[in-house]
Formats: structure tokens, C-alpha cells, sequence
């Protein structure tokens, strides 16, 4: 999940937030949840905190950007991963 160019942006924002303008757009707490959620690699978790932070991804700074494609790359890979699964519609019975 987590690439390096992801993992750079985000430690550069923490190291920023003090002096850089932009990087005071987000509190020092949201930018380590979303450190912590990346290491921990917690897709549903950082989907969830983006639902409930919708300002991290409103920006037009290169945070923001790499946060939106972020969750467009954690959607995708959730919806291949519950297409992979097996489950009883595919075996013919119906779960309904």
C-alpha cells in the first residue's frame, strides 16, 4: 500500500507543520493518524478518516493530491479484493 513518494509527502508535511503554510492547513494530530494508518497499512481505517476528514483531501497542495489518489488506490483494491473472494453466489446459492 503505502509507496515512498506517499510515505515522503507525509513525513515532509510533519516536518513542515511548524513553518510551511500549507502544512498548517491540517492539524499535527490528523497528519500522524495518517502516518499511523499507513504504516499499520489500514485501508478501511484511512478510507474511514478521509469519510470523516474530508478536508484532507480538499486541498490543492501536493498532500492532498497524494491523499486523493490514495483513496482512489484503497477503493479500487477493496473492491478487487471482495470481487477475489469466494462466496455462496458463486457456488449457485443465493445469500438472499
Amino acid at each position: 500500500m503505502p509507496g515512498h513518494r506517499l510515505l515522503s509527502v507525509v513525513t515532509a508535511m510533519l516536518l513542515a507543520h511548524g513553518t510551511d503554510a500549507s502544512a498548517q492547513d491540517y492539524s499535527l494530530d490528523q497528519l500522524l493518524r495518517v502516518e499511523s494508518l499507513i504504516l499499520n497499512r489500514d485501508a478501511n481505517g484511512l478510507l474511514q478518516y478521509f469519510q470523516n476528514n474530508p478536508e484532507l483531501l480538499a486541498g490543492g497542495d501536493s498532500f492532498s493530491q497524494e491523499m486523493r489518489g490514495l483513496k482512489v488506490q484503497l477503493e479500487s483494491e477493496l473492491r478487487n479484493q471482495f470481487r477475489a473472494r469466494p462466496g455462496r453466489a458463486q457456488r449457485g446459492a443465493s445469500s438472499y
